[in-house]
């Protein structure tokens, strides 16, 4: 997964090729929090198949991976996040 280097202090990727939201051409709408404002804090970057690893936004990881988002469904959690102005389209319930 992402790293940061100790000596500069500056996140790095996995070796070898991204794939991102683009890429994988996911019949979904990108989360433009995700992709606009704080990229390097709010895509995730997962496992794909064939071990590629990907860069994605919460939008297109509810589509490839619904059953981690699930767990993120917790209803206190998706208030806080309505009241302060969070994506709250995080969870499967909103």
């Amino acid at each position: 997964m992402c790293s940061v280097d100790p000596a500069t202090g500056v996140w790095t990727f996995p070796d070898g090729e991204i794939t991102t939201c683009d890429d994988l051409r996911a019949e979904v709408e990108c989360c433009e929090s995700c992709h606009g404002y704080y990229p390097h804090y709010d895509m995730y970057v997962v496992d794909l198949s064939e071990g590629r690893k990907g860069w994605i936004c919460c939008a297109v990881r509810r589509v490839l991976f619904p059953e981690t988002v699930i767990a993120s469904d917790d209803p206190v959690r998706l208030e806080l996040m309505r009241i302060f102005g969070g994506d709250e389209s995080e969870g499967q319930g909103a």
